[in-house]
């Protein structure tokens, strides 16, 4: 059985930035991701250069588990989160990034939000 986070992976970039201008889907996307995606994305939002490299990635987990970082880096590049700059050199999508701030920095608005259209 396959999940709407199945369904995402298979979209496009212009599809997943239109997405992710909600911070209720970036909250709800930035739920779904594994323990270490959601690691890389929160300490990635706030990187002061918004460009890095697998290798910088790489010392955020311990040593011996130097392959989870490619599947991380597999599963944030699949819902189009990080996009590739260059061969080994990516960036945090700026709509995700943006908008999961806010929804991290106020937990409660992205559902508020939503609870305003049914009323």
């Amino acid at each position: 059985m396959s999940s709407v986070f199945d369904y995402l992976r298979e979209q496009n970039e212009e599809f997943l930035d239109s997405l992710y201008c909600s911070t209720w889907a970036c909250k709800a996307v930035f739920q779904s991701l594994s323990a270490l995606a959601k690691n890389y994305a929160i300490r990635l939002m706030f990187l002061q250069d918004h460009t890095f490299t697998s290798n910088d990635l790489v010392s955020w987990v311990k040593c011996g588990k130097e392959k989870l970082n490619v599947v991380v880096i597999k599963e944030l590049l699949l819902l189009k989160i990080l996009k590739r700059k260059e061969k080994k050199t990516f960036f945090m999508s700026e709509y995700f990034r943006e908008n999961l701030k806010m929804a991290l920095a106020d937990p409660v608005a992205p559902w508020n939000s939503q609870m305003h259209d049914i009323n």
